[in-house]
This record gives C-alpha cells, sequence and structure tokens, in this order.
C-alpha cells in the first residue's frame, strides 16, 4: 500500500510540472505571436508593397504554385542565363585587349 501511494503522489506531481509546463509554452507562444503580428503590422505600415508581394509569394509557393517541375525550369533557365553574361563579359574583356591590326597606307 505504501508503494501505491508513493508512485500515485510521484505521478501526480509530475502531473502538475507537466501542468506548468505546457502553460509556460503557451504563454511563450502567445507571446511569439504577437511579436509577431507586430512586426508585420509594421512592415505594411512602412512598406505595403513589399509586405503584399512578399505576401503574395509565400501563397503561391504554400498553395503548390512552385512545383519541383517548375523549380527545376527556373534553374536551367537561370543557369543558361548566368553562364551567357559570364562568357560575354569575357568575351568583352578578350576582344577589348586586342590591338587592331594597322594596315598600310
Amino acid at each position: 500500500m505504501e508503494r501505491q501511494t508513493s508512485s500515485s503522489s510521484r505521478l501526480r506531481e509530475r502531473s502538475r510540472k507537466l501542468e506548468s509546463n505546457a502553460r509556460s509554452i503557451v504563454s511563450e507562444v502567445d507571446e511569439m505571436i504577437s511579436d509577431a503580428e507586430d512586426l508585420v503590422r509594421g512592415h505594411l505600415e512602412s512598406q505595403p508593397y513589399t509586405t503584399l508581394a512578399l505576401a503574395a509569394g509565400a501563397g503561391f509557393v504554400i498553395g503548390g504554385g512552385l512545383t519541383v517541375g517548375v523549380l527545376a525550369t527556373l534553374a536551367r533557365v537561370g543557369a543558361r542565363v548566368a553562364v551567357g553574361a559570364a562568357i560575354q563579359g569575357a568575351l568583352a574583356r578578350v576582344l577589348s585587349e586586342i590591338k587592331p591590326i594597322e594596315s598600310p597606307t
């Protein structure tokens, strides 16, 4: 009987501790949500168009607008543009260093 009482009191104590920890976590989450709301509201007031664009982009991504195929296509196009720009820049540097051949007149 003594052992059951000890086990049940330990269980009650753990339950109280768990409840206290859970309440603390809920309180922290509420504070984080409030801080996030204040941050978004501040950005919305100071930069409304930027905030709207970010929200629209996030909604697009969350809604599944950027599938793996779309991302792969964007990556390929971006890589082609970057490589093309790098080649063009390199050619421009090489051509600018070449001296024109003077023809005898």
